[in-house]
């Protein structure tokens, strides 16, 4: 059983994992997916399964919320540390 991906918008999603300068497989890792599963979510072409859905939702709420901290420092090296600190912990969430 698969919910509406009208909640999820995978095409902001992915210009997030773009401007963030993670990979396709990187970002996938983060959502607890395979890199392909999250290319057919970003191109429309899967939902998230009801079981997935809520560890996806959880995990972009983190990283959203991460990320608005990180839009506040200046320095790039803080950011590039934040990047491996957002996949520390979103990859360690459950």
């Amino acid at each position: 059983m698969t919910l509406p991906t009208s909640k999820l918008d995978f095409s902001k999603v992915d210009r997030l994992r773009a401007k963030l300068g993670f990979t396709t497989e990187q970002m996938a890792t983060l959502l607890g997916a395979t890199r392909m599963s999250y290319y057919r979510w970003v191109n429309g072409h899967s939902a998230v399964s009801q079981k997935k859905y809520r560890m996806v939702s959880h995990r972009l709420r983190s990283l959203k919320d991460i990320v608005a901290v990180s839009e506040d420092l200046s320095f790039s090296s803080v950011k590039e540390k934040m990047a491996d600190k957002i996949m520390d912990y979103l990859t360690q969430q459950q």
